[in-house]
């Protein structure tokens, strides 16, 4: 199969630090190999946050589809109809997030911890998707890769190892409660 070739427009700068006398302070201020290869693990991670979230809004959609119409042996036309004019045309991630939050809390499936820490991860992970959906990665020469991204104001996430732990930890969190939530309908 092609991989696909698309210009990206990675936006590099450079941080500079300069003393009271106008010299300029040490540091690499160069963009080599090493840096040009994060920016390309930051996009590629990047992708599989979406696809990641597009996975977590599937099973959202199958715990709503299941609980409102339940797991009928033979599917009849309800089924295409409410996912194609509901699921996938009236309701978006967020408000698919407050449904699971709603159906979790009358199964009385979770208890109230989980609740919250699904509610509170999948907002993270929708966040996350609309940083790297909308935002910009970008290489800087002091703090390395980051994402910047506007919600409400213009935001920055830095991409280390630490930030790209927690998105592993998040998502599995989110895909263990899901599966929780949907064993109990």
């Amino acid at each position: 199969m092609k991989e696909l070739n698309l210009p990206t427009g990675e936006t590099v700068s450079f941080s500079f630090k300069i003393t009271d006398e106008g010299y300029l302070l040490g540091g690499n201020n160069t963009i080599g190999e090493d840096e040009f290869g994060s920016l390309k693990i930051a996009r590629d991670n990047g992708g599989k946050i979406l696809f990641g979230s597009s996975f977590l809004e599937r099973e959202m959609d199958s715990i709503i589809k299941q609980y409102f119409l339940g797991s009928l042996s033979c599917p009849d036309d309800r089924f295409p109809l409410f996912e194609e004019t509901i699921l996938q045309g009236a309701l978006s991630f967020n408000s698919k997030k407050d449904i699971i939050h709603q159906i979790a809390h009358i199964r009385k499936a979770l208890k109230k911890k989980d609740k919250s820490s699904l509610q509170m991860n999948l907002k993270k992970m929708m966040v996350w998707r609309n940083a790297f959906a909308h935002g910009h990665v970008m290489y800087d020469s002091s703090d390395g890769c980051f994402v910047e991204y506007y919600t409400s104001n213009t935001q920055a996430l830095i991409l280390d190892d630490h930030y790209w732990l927690n998105v592993e930890k998040t998502y599995g969190n989110c895909l263990e409660l899901l599966k929780t939530l949907k064993d109990s309908l």
